[in-house]
């Protein structure tokens, strides 16, 4: 296995997975201090891909991850303590943009 230096975090990638980039924009009015990635066919999320930073509204962030599913869902957290779950994306997605209470626009 690979480890990789993703966002402050450590991933470890699988003999035979591709990374993948995607800008995650922030059109939110709160400050994400939390991302979770995870297979939209399970209810377990992954680690969170920008632990010790933040997303603030209005701002983008390279995203740099494993993506090894052909859908993937995310939830944000907020620095106020709520939460967000977005559906859905395609495992070749390039820009994310969140847009609260669970509705993104993507391609």
């Amino acid at each position: 296995m690979k480890l990789a230096f993703i966002a402050g975090s450590v991933l470890l990638l699988a003999a035979g997975s591709a990374s993948a980039n995607f800008d995650l924009v922030n059109n939110t009015s709160s400050v994400i201090n939390a991302v979770y990635l995870s297979d939209s066919e399970t209810d377990d999320w992954e680690e969170n891909m920008i632990e010790g930073q933040v997303i603030n509204p209005g701002e983008t962030m390279e995203m740099q991850v494993e993506v090894k599913y052909d859908k993937f869902d995310l939830r944000v957290e907020s620095t106020e303590g709520g939460h967000e779950d977005y559906f859905e994306f395609p495992g070749n997605v390039s820009t994310i943009q969140l847009n609260g209470a669970g509705k993104s626009q993507y391609k």
